[in-house]
């Protein structure tokens, strides 16, 4: 794998798919993720239109993709390959206007379009820091791993020296779960698309209160709950998030 080739990544996010992402971004090939819950058509166009020098996932999922014309990584194996390899920085010069990830989108059409997202842009999104996020700070990663939502997440989390915490699954699907994992993981910083943010403000708000920083996007937000959350946090006594 090298510069110009593109990646495939297929699961749900953990330490091994952050650790995939920089391995690939390390060789200058750019990452595609896939989203997990995507039914297997759109995964098989998505392949055909993409054609990526190698497909990695955890070794329960790569049956999926035994039927495609696709070299195939089980992300178990990264552990023991690497063991053999020799520790020296790679002699790879990696340049802004490099692709470092492609992202589909159904279009108007409803046929999924690649999107390629050179590493200049990534930078600037990371740099521009809206949140003031610090060394030290925990931010989650909530987002959809096939959603540019979770480019902010890592991306700016990562680049600033802060502390990445994926959220399971499961996690994200359950309010009161959400709420622990927040609280337990000391989270302080988190993006939240639009239209989950308006239910669990309408719902369970308390489920943030250990929240201090956040950003909602994805979609036009209610002016209304916006206000609702912000009387609720005075009401708290906790500060106003940014």
């Amino acid at each position: 794998i090298g510069p110009g080739d593109f990646v495939v990544l297929y699961g749900e996010p953990n330490a091994d798919f952050i650790i995939s992402i920089l391995a690939i971004l390390k060789v200058g090939a750019a990452y595609v993720p896939l989203d997990i819950q995507a039914p297997k058509s759109r995964l098989q166009e998505i392949l055909k239109d993409a054609a990526p020098k190698l497909l990695m996932a955890a070794q329960k999922h790569l049956s999926l993709f035994q039927d495609n014309a696709i070299e195939l990584y089980a992300m178990e194996c990264l552990y023991s390959d690497a063991a053999h390899e020799e520790e020296k920085n790679l002699n790879i010069t990696i340049l802004p206007e490099f692709p470092c990830y492609m992202m589909y989108t159904s279009g108007s059409t409803g046929k999924p379009k690649g999107v390629i997202v050179p590493h200049r842009a990534v930078l600037n999104l990371a740099y521009d820091n809206a949140l003031h996020i610090k060394p030290h700070d925990k931010m989650a990663q909530f987002s959809n791993i096939a959603f540019d939502g979770s480019t902010f997440e890592i991306w700016t989390s990562l680049l600033h020296a802060a502390t990445l915490r994926l959220i399971p699954q499961t996690v994200r699907q359950d309010f009161q779960k959400l709420k622990y994992f927040l609280k337990d993981n000391c989270i302080q910083v988190m993006f939240l698309p639009t239209g989950y943010f308006h239910k669990l403000v309408h719902l369970h708000p308390e489920t943030l209160d250990t929240v201090e920083k956040m950003m909602v996007g994805g979609e036009g937000i209610n002016a209304h709950i916006v206000r609702d959350f912000i009387a609720y946090r005075r009401k708290k006594d906790k500060p106003i998030l940014r």
